[in-house]
């Protein structure tokens, strides 16, 4: 909804610019219907027919480019400069290309309004291997890893593990639900990963989400 909020905004002010007005109702339409996908899936799950996510390829050096292509205007507003920078040869992860790219939505916006007064907004893709947290013995597994940084104020260490608990928000009064990061977590569960979080160390914060290759 804030995409096509956004984008509606934009095309009332540029309404004389065919190009612009094109791309913005082709972005407008590509969200009302992952909008209505989303839609869909609360109603199956208020119906108790829950199921796994979709399974395909996912390559998410395209999905964090067409996101942040999404999001660009609302970071031209915000005065947020980003960098994206992408792995050569990244392995596809399996998975919901949707329910992913809500993910990576849900982490930008949070990085955006950290930043009040503007800011940097870095998204890399990289494959690192590693072995999942509480199995230090385990094998090493192939892993990509999405990771989020921006310069905002950080995380207090003594939140960072609190944030991904459903209703847990610092943004009392100003409309937050607590659910953001909650959905992100359960979300990247469903696909056999999870997401690190962490304070820069030159201010702001780091948050990683990593997925089976």
């Amino acid at each position: 909804l804030n995409v096509i909020a956004v984008r509606a905004k934009a095309t009332a002010k540029r309404a004389t610019e065919p190009e612009v007005v094109a791309k913005n109702a082709e972005i407008i339409a590509e969200q009302t219907a992952r909008i209505t996908r989303i839609i869909q899936r609360l109603l199956d799950f208020a119906r108790r027919k829950v199921g796994g996510p979709g399974r395909e390829r996912v390559n998410l050096n395209e999905l964090s480019l067409t996101t942040m292509e999404l999001l660009s205007s609302q970071f031209s507003a915000g005065k947020v400069k980003t960098r994206l920078v992408r792995a050569e040869g990244l392995p596809a992860v399996a998975g919901d290309p949707d329910r992913l790219q809500q993910v990576l939505i849900n982490l930008l916006l949070n990085a955006q309004q950290a930043m009040p007064e503007g800011g940097a907004l870095t998204v890399e893709t990289s494959q690192i291997l590693r072995t999942r947290p509480g199995l230090a013995e385990g094998p090493a597994q192939r892993f990509v890893q999405l990771e989020v940084a921006d310069t905002g104020g950080g995380i207090p260490p003594e939140i960072q593990d609190k944030i991904f608990d459903p209703f847990f928000t610092t943004k009392k009064g100003s409309g937050g639900t607590g659910l953001g990061l909650a959905v992100c977590s359960g979300i990247v569960k469903e696909h056999d990963g999870w997401i690190d979080v962490e304070s820069a160390p030159g201010g702001g914060a780091v948050f990683r989400v990593l997925l089976p290759c």
